[in-house]
Order: C-alpha cells, then sequence, then structure tokens
C-alpha cells in the first residue's frame, strides 16, 4: 500500500498538467511542480490562497456560485479561463475542478486540474483565419472566373470588397495603374 502511495506521490509531482487541491472552502492546500511553472508562482505562494485566482476576471460571482453548486452535486465542472502569470504574460487554460468525498461521502475537498491550451488556441485561431481567407479567396477567383471586359471594375471593386472585409478594414481602395494614367478608387466602406 504505501508503494502505491509513493508511486502516486510520484505521478503528481512529474504530470505536465498543474494539479491543485483545495478544501471546499476553497483554500488551496497543494500544488504540484507544473502548477507552479504555470502560474509563475511558488507553492508558498499559492497555498492558502482561495482558489479563485484561477478564473479569469471576466468570471462573476454567479458564475462562481454555478460552479460551487455542480460541486456541492458532487459533479465535476470544466471550463476554460485565462491566468495572468507572475511575469504578466497570459495563458489560456482548460480547468477542471472534480469534487473528492471522503468516507462518509462528505465533500472533503477539490481537486484542480489546469491545462495550459495556449498552443492549442492560436492554432484553432489560425486556422479559422486561414479558412476565412481560403473562402474569401475562392469567391474571388468565382468572380474573375464570370469576368467580361464590361464588368471588370466591378470584379475587381468585389474583389477588393471580400480582401478589406475578410482584413476586417474600415475601407478598402483600389490603385488600377496604366502606362498613361493611374486610378484610384474606394470599394468597401
Amino acid at each position: 500500500m504505501e508503494e502505491n502511495r509513493e508511486r502516486l506521490a510520484a505521478a503528481l509531482e512529474s504530470l505536465g498538467d498543474g494539479v491543485a487541491v483545495a478544501r471546499t472552502d476553497g483554500t488551496v492546500c497543494y500544488v504540484n511542480p507544473a502548477f507552479e511553472r504555470l502560474t509563475g508562482l511558488t507553492t508558498q505562494e499559492i497555498v492558502g490562497k482561495d482558489g479563485r485566482f484561477l478564473l479569469a476576471e471576466q468570471y462573476s460571482e454567479e458564475l462562481f456560485q454555478h460552479i460551487l453548486e455542480v460541486l456541492r452535486q458532487q459533479k465535476s465542472w470544466t471550463g476554460s479561463s485565462t491566468i495572468r502569470k507572475r511575469d504578466g504574460s497570459r495563458i489560456e487554460v482548460q480547468i477542471t475542478v472534480t469534487p473528492r468525498a471522503g468516507t462518509t461521502d462528505e465533500l472533503t475537498e477539490y481537486v484542480i486540474i489546469v491545462r495550459d491550451v495556449t498552443e492549442c488556441k492560436r492554432t484553432e485561431e489560425a486556422l479559422q483565419i486561414r479558412m476565412r481567407l481560403q473562402e474569401a479567396m475562392a469567391a474571388i477567383s468565382t468572380d474573375f472566373a464570370v469576368l467580361s471586359p464590361q464588368n471588370a471594375d466591378k470584379g475587381i471593386a468585389r474583389a477588393v470588397q471580400k480582401v478589406g472585409e475578410f482584413a476586417g478594414a474600415d475601407s478598402a481602395y483600389a490603385l488600377l495603374f496604366s502606362r498613361n494614367s493611374a486610378k484610384a478608387g474606394c470599394v468597401h466602406k
């Protein structure tokens, strides 16, 4: 039995995800080294503090009470938050809080698992931007495929409009040059 406890303790200390244990009043009583790395805070700075610091400032008291109600029902809660590290940088995290009951089924503490999902979020955002760009480019190429000399100005204006919309620009301009002249026009506002 003691060997299993030592193995479990070693596993907690070596996990890549942050793990904290908090009492039912929210006071943190344990954090693993990964939790320290994620937050930039030391064990001494975290233990004894209220675990609500993990929830972003935008979390309301109402939501916090909802989370507590879920936990009182012996259910886990999972959500996302932004943590401000000691150095001022921010990381996106997924937090799972699981209630732990003692031998009498009475709630004794919460186990909090914190996973850094910053890179996943960045990749997801980059993919969304790329998809929007591909959609805009597909629409532009479709427009140009059916252009005739008579409606070239309209096709170019539509292309500039799509690029402006994609970029989130307030306005977009087309600059057209020929050997003898230049022409500019606002085509997206």
